[in-house]
C-alpha cells in the first residue's frame, strides 16, 4: 500500500463507499482559494457558484443529507 495522502484519500473514500466528489488538491490552488485550514473542509455549493455552506471536522450523515437536499430544492 502506498501511504502517501493522495493514496490515503483515494482509500478512505472507496472504503467509505462515497458517491459523492472528493478531490485531492496536489497542488494547494484549492486549499488557498478556499482557506481550507483543517482536514476535512465540507463546502457546500450553489449551482450558482456561491458557497452557502462551510464546516470543518467530521460531520454527521444527517448534515450533508439536510444541506443536499436543500441545495437540491433551490
Amino acid at each position: 500500500m502506498n501511504w502517501n495522502p493522495e493514496s490515503l484519500s483515494r482509500k478512505f473514500v472507496e472504503d467509505h463507499h462515497l458517491t459523492f466528489p472528493v478531490g485531492y488538491d496536489a497542488s494547494g490552488s484549492i486549499t488557498g482559494l478556499y482557506r481550507v485550514e483543517a482536514t476535512p473542509t465540507s463546502i457546500f455549493v450553489a449551482k450558482n457558484g456561491k458557497i452557502v455552506d462551510r464546516q470543518e471536522g467530521a460531520l454527521e450523515e444527517a448534515y450533508f443529507e439536510q444541506q443536499i437536499e436543500k441545495l437540491l430544492a433551490g
